[in-house]
C-alpha cells in the first residue's frame, strides 16, 4: 500500500530534478513534446484489517503526457493516467487514477553504439513524485496518496518528429503498469533553415583597421654660405639669410565609422555590425557563411588533421572576441533517409563541440543545430557546416 511522504522521497525528488539539468554540450535544440498511450496494469488495493480480498487486479490503462527535453539526455514530464479497476471479494471495485511529475534520463543511445545507419533508439530511466486517487464504495487504507514513481523504458523515433515509447512503471506498492505510447516532438525536424550565402570564412582572419596618417615633418631651413668679394675691395660681412618659415601641417581628415567596426563608412557594406564581433575588409560579419575547411564526406563524422587545424583557428578567434556568440549548422545528404542523415549531422556537431570545449571555448559562445538533408536545393555543398552570428546570451 501507499507510504507517507518521507525523507527518502524528498531525496529522490531532488535526484530526478537533478537529472533534468542540461549539460554544457547540446547537440540538438531543446523542445516540447506530447503523447498518449495504452497498456495494462496490475493493481493491489489494501483494505483495513484485510476484511475483503482482491479478486481481480488486472486492468487497462490509458495515459496522456507532455514534457520538455532539456537536451539529448534529460527531460521533465507530466503524466496523467487512468490505471483501471480492481475487483474486491465483496463485489465492489476500486478505480485507480494517477498524476505525477517525473524526470527522465537517457542512459543508452543505440545509434551512438552501433553507428548512424542503425535505429534511433534510446533507453531511459524514470523517477518521480505524484498523487494516486482511489475511488471505491469500500473504505480503503486512509494513508497518504502521495506516491513515488519509478520506471524504465525505451523510445524509438519512427518518422520525422513522431516516435514510439514503451514504459514499465511502478506506482509505490499499489500498482504496476506497462504501456505503449505514440509521441510527437515540436520544433525539431519541422524546422526549415534559412538559406545562407556562399562565403568561405577563413578561421584566422581578423578585422581590417585603417592606418593613422603619418604626421608631416617640416624640412630644416638651409643656411646660405657667405659671399666673398675680390680684393682690393673691402670685405663686408654678408647678411645672414632669414630662416624659412616651417610649413603648416596638412589637416588630417576625420574618418567616419558609424558602427565602430574599424571599416570607414565609405567602404562599409554592412553598417550595423554588432559590437565585439569580427568583420571582414568590407565591414560585413566574419562569422557568416560556410566553413570551407570542414570537408566531411560520406558518412564520416570524425575530424581529420586539417579540420582540427581549422577549428583551432576558429577557437582562437572566439577567445579573442569573448562577447561573440555563434551558431553552427550541419547539413548532410549522405542518406536519403532523414533519420540517418540527422544522426550523421548530430555526430559531426558533437565532435566539433567537444573539440571547441577542449580548446577553451566557453559553452555560452556556441550553439549547434542539425538540419540533416534539408535545404539541398540551394546550390551549396550538401555536406557542409555553416556559421552565423547570434545575439549574445
Amino acid at each position: 500500500m501507499l507510504r507517507k511522504y518521507s525523507r527518502s522521497q524528498a531525496l529522490a525528488t531532488a535526484f530526478f530534478i537533478g537529472l533534468s539539468t542540461p549539460l554544457s554540450l547540446q547537440a540538438m535544440t531543446p523542445g516540447w513534446y506530447v503523447g498518449a498511450g495504452y497498456g495494462a496494469s496490475r493493481l493491489d488495493p489494501t483494505v483495513p484489517f484485510d476484511i475483503y480480498q482482491r479478486e481481480d487486479g488486472d486492468g487497462e490503462m490509458y495515459r496522456g503526457f507532455f514534457g520538455y527535453d532539456f537536451n539529448e539526455l534529460s527531460s521533465l514530464e507530466l503524466n496523467v493516467s487512468e490505471l483501471g479497476e480492481a475487483s474486491l471479494s465483496n463485489g465492489d471495485t476500486v478505480t485507480y487514477r494517477a498524476a505525477d511529475v517525473a524526470g527522465l534520463y537517457r542512459f543508452y543511445d543505440y545509434q551512438d553504439a552501433h553507428g548512424p545507419d542503425s535505429a534511433d533508439l534510446n533507453l531511459f530511466a524514470r523517477l518521480g513524485l505524484g498523487y494516486l486517487d482511489l475511488e471505491s464504495d469500500t473504505t480503503l487504507d486512509p494513508e497518504s496518496r502521495i506516491h513515488m514513481l519509478a520506471g524504465v523504458g525505451a523510445e524509438l523515433r519512427v518518422l520525422g518528429p513522431l516516435g514510439l515509447r514503451a514504459d514499465l512503471e511502478f506506482f509505490d506498492a499499489d500498482a504496476v503498469a506497462a504501456s505503449l505510447s505514440l509521441f510527437m516532438r515540436f520544433g525539431r525536424s519541422l524546422q526549415t533553415p534559412h538559406t545562407m550565402p556562399v562565403s568561405s570564412v577563413p578561421a584566422s582572419a581578423a578585422p581590417v583597421r585603417t592606418a593613422e596618417p603619418a604626421p608631416s615633418v617640416p624640412e630644416p631651413a638651409v643656411q646660405a654660405k657667405p659671399v666673398s668679394t675680390p680684393a682690393p675691395a673691402p670685405v663686408l660681412p654678408a647678411k645672414p639669410p632669414q630662416a624659412a618659415p616651417a610649413p603648416t601641417p596638412a589637416p588630417v581628415a576625420r574618418v567616419s565609422d558609424a558602427d565602430a567596426d574599424g571599416v570607414p563608412d565609405d567602404r562599409d557594406r554592412c553598417t550595423a555590425s554588432r559590437p565585439g564581433y569580427p568583420v571582414r575588409a568590407d565591414g560585413c560579419p566574419l562569422f557568416k557563411g560556410v566553413l570551407s575547411g570542414l570537408k566531411f564526406s560520406g558518412t564520416r563524422t570524425a575530424l581529420n588533421a586539417d579540420e582540427e587545424a581549422v577549428l583551432r583557428g576558429l577557437a582562437s578567434l572566439l577567445k579573442k572576441y569573448p562577447a561573440a556568440t555563434v551558431e553552427l549548422r550541419a547539413f548532410s545528404s549522405a542518406s536519403p533517409r532523414e533519420q540517418v542523415a540527422r544522426a550523421i549531422t548530430r555526430a559531426r556537431l558533437k565532435n566539433i563541440g567537444v573539440f571547441l570545449r577542449k580548446a577553451g571555448v566557453p559553452a555560452r559562445q556556441t550553439r549547434f543545430l542539425a538540419f540533416a538533408n534539408r535545404d539541398q536545393s540551394s546550390g551549396l555543398n550538401p555536406e557542409r557546416i555553416e556559421i552565423r552570428e547570434t545575439d549574445p546570451r
